[in-house]
């Protein structure tokens, strides 16, 4: 049974009803050293997942819970270890 929150439509539980945004991070393997921020994006042509260094590059997720499920699915297909961080605007 699907819950309701006010962050939610519940018409659309996928689509936030405010303008929150949310990225993946690469976060360091165990002995690396990033000299950047990685984050995850979406190549234009072919759609495959790519590292960029700009969040703004980044594939954004609409909701908290939809970028959760995309990291834990990396993470296990071992393309991490990933985490959601929230888009902020300057």
């Amino acid at each position: 049974m699907p819950f309701w929150t006010p962050a939610l439509d519940p018409a659309n539980p996928l689509v936030g009803s405010h303008p929150e945004r949310y990225a993946l991070r690469r976060l360091e393997k165990a002995g690396e050293t990033l000299e950047t921020e990685i984050f995850l994006g979406l190549d234009a042509t072919d759609q495959s997942v790519q590292e960029v260094t700009l969040v703004s590059e980044a594939h954004q997720f609409l909701t908290h819970e939809a970028a959760l499920r995309a990291a834990a699915e990396l993470n296990r297909l071992g393309r991490g270890p990933l985490d959601v961080v929230k888009v902020v605007d300057p």
